[in-house]
Formats: C-alpha cells, sequence, structure tokens
C-alpha cells in the first residue's frame, strides 16, 4: 500500500525545515518553529497559548458539513471555543457569515478574490500554508499568518491535518465534520464548492481506505487523551476512531 508519510518514517525533521527555510525565510511570520519529525510550524507560542486545552470544531468541505449546516449548526458550533476550516470554506453562503478562527490553504482557493478579502477583512481569522513553492512567490499582505505542514499527509486531505495540528496544540477537544471520504469526492458532492471533482492523485479506494485507518491509528497513538467527536457521517473511512 501506499505510505501516507512524507519521508517515510525518518527524516521529516531536516527535510521540512529545509524546504521551509526555502519557501518562507522572507516572511515576517516565520519565527518559533516547531519542528519536529512529525510536524513543523510556525508562531508557536502564539498558536499554543491561543489553542491550549481548547474546544475546536473542524469543518470540512465533505456533505455531512452541509447536512449539518441545514439542521441546528448552532448548537454544535456553540460546543466549542474555535472553529477550524479549510479552501473555500468562505463560498459557503451559511460559513461566510460565521467567524472561523483558523482556516488552512491549499493550492485552490484564489486569495485574491473579493469574497476571500471580504472575509478576512470582516472576520481576520489565522490564515496557514503547508510547503509548497507557490508561497514563495505569491506574497500575501495580511497579518496574522502561519505555515504547518505535518509528517503523516498522504492523500485523505488537509482536514486531517488539521486534527493533528490541534493535537500538537494541546487542544482539549477536536470535533469535526464534512470529512466524508473518497466516495462522495467522485460524486462531486462539495459544501463549499457546487460540483467540485477534483480528487486526489491517487484515487483507489483500497488506498484510501488503508490510509483512513492508518490515519486513525496514528492519532489514537500518538494522542491517547485527546477526545475526537464525528459530528458527520458515520462511515467506514472513521471506523477506528477510538471512542473517548
Amino acid at each position: 500500500m501506499v505510505s501516507p508519510y512524507s519521508q517515510g518514517n525518518s527524516n521529516f525533521d531536516i527535510s521540512s525545515r529545509m524546504r521551509a527555510d526555502n519557501i518562507f525565510s522572507e516572511y515576517e511570520f516565520y519565527k518559533e518553529i516547531v519542528n519536529t519529525n512529525d510536524i513543523i510550524f510556525s508562531n508557536a507560542k502564539e498558536m499554543i497559548k491561543r489553542y491550549k486545552q481548547k474546544n475546536i470544531l473542524i469543518i470540512g468541505g465533505g456533505p455531512s458539513t452541509k447536512e449539518l449546516l441545514d439542521s441546528n449548526y448552532e448548537h454544535v458550533f456553540s460546543q466549542y471555543d474555535y472553529l477550524w476550516s479549510v479552501n473555500s470554506f468562505f463560498l459557503n453562503p451559511k460559513l461566510k457569515n460565521v467567524k472561523i478562527d483558523l482556516a488552512m490553504m491549499m493550492l485552490e482557493p484564489d486569495l485574491k478574490s473579493k469574497e476571500f478579502i471580504d472575509y478576512i477583512d470582516k472576520y481576520e481569522p489565522y490564515i496557514g500554508f503547508e510547503l509548497h513553492d507557490k508561497w514563495k512567490h505569491e506574497k500575501i499582505k495580511y497579518k496574522k499568518l502561519f505555515m504547518m505542514q505535518t509528517r503523516f499527509y498522504g492523500i485523505l486531505g488537509a482536514c486531517q491535518r488539521m486534527i493533528i495540528f490541534a493535537c500538537f496544540l494541546r487542544a482539549n477537544n477536536i470535533g469535526f465534520v464534512g470529512l466524508d471520504g473518497l466516495k462522495s469526492m467522485k460524486a462531486a458532492d462539495h459544501s463549499f464548492e457546487k460540483g467540485k471533482n477534483n480528487l486526489p492523485h491517487i484515487s483507489d479506494e483500497n488506498v484510501f481506505q488503508y490510509q483512513s485507518d492508518e490515519f486513525w491509528n496514528y492519532v489514537n497513538n500518538m494522542f491517547p487523551n485527546v477526545k475526537i467527536t464525528n459530528h458527520g457521517y458515520d462511515n467506514n473511512y472513521h471506523r477506528n476512531l477510538k471512542l473517548r
């Protein structure tokens, strides 16, 4: 099976720091770096101080998010101190009017779009970037920026990596919704962008299931005391999520 781990099981700390230095060294936010064999992120003191022992809900783009938003979502949101999301969440007609405290931007969103600029002007979320050469050339004029990447990467998507990030920031409880797996991706059933159908570079169901199992085994072993709650679909992709 295709491993979801960057650099296998070793040298992520060295390779990720070299790459991060090359991409982000000129950015003002590239400071206070935590760099281990499992994760690299900047603004460490600020991030840990803000999210340590907090309750965080991570909102993905799968169809279960749309279902939650069409029901009593305010009740679920109220259980959490902070909401996190990813990519073009600001295009959702309901989420665009909700304060997301932190969002990871992959390569897809147009960060010069009116929708994005209007959102960050109004709500001022933290905006994070993973290690990609795009950010070396596309300078973003905004204060609340950071970078983050995990050794566990694979094809599952950014929200799983955000769960790992929240764990490393010592969050107390982590909820998630919209992490619905490959089947919904293939059906282009998306809560942020209607008809979005860009699949991961490997779209084999067996590989996706294997990496999903590896993800939950990794999180369970690394962070046995963090409570994680699924507010989305109860499907086979989450069969190894332990109830705590």
